[in-house]
């Protein structure tokens, strides 16, 4: 599989951007701080829906159109050629006015702008133009980002060696995706039983069933 073709509005430095790919490889050379690694950001958020630098949804819009627009959005989509047919892929980053979510810290052009002090943004999906869950997107493009920063993935905590096999692994199985949902929504309940028992305001015999599922 490849892509196709690849479009980007008010992605990170990008306000439009639009190419077409033929299969191979690709090098991409550019001066620093031009977008190289933006580029390869969007491409790797159309796969697997997560942006691969930390941060909150609004930071991906921008900061340009936070400034000029008051309610900005980015949006990027990219056309999949593959051995079973051609699939449209979209994801969108959409704001509202919100009091969690913006970005408080003054930090970064636009922060302090009209649009960028608290906003919330959020993101959704699209496959060949119809609204879907992010759960539908994975495994339609497949992809492994590998960065300077990953080199954490070798000398750093587990958990980001397990991140990196939950995303690989996500884009070949799509029941394995279901699974780590579910699992995660599991161990989130669980751990919440587990503070309330240690504040003495939970029932232990709920623990056993948190455990079995």
């Amino acid at each position: 599989m490849h892509i196709a073709h690849l479009e980007l509005t008010n992605f990170r430095t990008f306000r439009r951007l639009e190419i077409d790919l033929q299969p191979g490889i690709h090098v991409v050379t550019a001066p620093n701080a031009s977008g190289k690694t933006n580029l390869l950001e969007a491409v790797a958020l159309i796969a697997t829906t997560r942006s691969a630098r930390s941060g909150a949804d609004v930071d991906l819009i921008s900061w340009d159109a936070i400034e000029e627009e008051p309610l900005p959005a980015a949006r990027l989509s990219a056309r999949v050629e593959a051995a079973d047919g051609v699939v449209d892929l979209a994801v969108a980053v959409v704001t509202r006015p919100g009091r969690d979510g913006g970005r408080k810290d003054g930090a970064g052009k636009g922060s302090g702008g009209k649009g960028g002090e608290g906003l919330a943004a959020s993101r959704r999906f699209q496959v060949n133009g119809v609204a879907r869950r992010a759960s539908d997107l994975i495994g339609r493009l497949r992809v492994v980002m590998f960065s300077a920063t990953d080199l954490g993935i070798i000398s750093g905590a587990p958990g980001l060696r397990r991140r990196l096999m939950d995303m690989t692994i996500s884009q070949f199985e799509p029941a394995y995706v279901r699974a780590l949902q579910r699992y995660t929504r599991v161990l989130q309940q669980r751990n919440s039983l587990l503070r309330r028992l240690q504040e003495r305001r939970g029932d232990q015999s709920e623990l056993e069933f948190w455990d079995d599922e």
